[in-house]
């Protein structure tokens, strides 16, 4: 169980920092273009599901 929550907050802190280089590096390119302002919100939610995916998977595997 400890393993479990070590990989997950692993993943979280992962996924943080996926985050926030890609709204610096989207954030840098959307200033000069509209459409990548409109990828980075596309990447930013695939990013959120992402990350509710795995929080609700380690919940339900928790409960076992």
């Amino acid at each position: 169980m400890s393993r479990d929550l070590e990989k997950f907050i692993g993943a979280l802190i992962g996924a943080g920092i996926l985050i926030y280089v890609s709204y610096l590096i989207f954030g840098e390119l959307s200033k000069t273009s509209q459409l990548s302002s409109w990828f980075f919100y596309v990447m930013l939610g695939l990013m959120i599901l992402a990350v509710i995916v795995e929080v609700y998977r380690f919940i339900t595997k928790g409960h076992y």
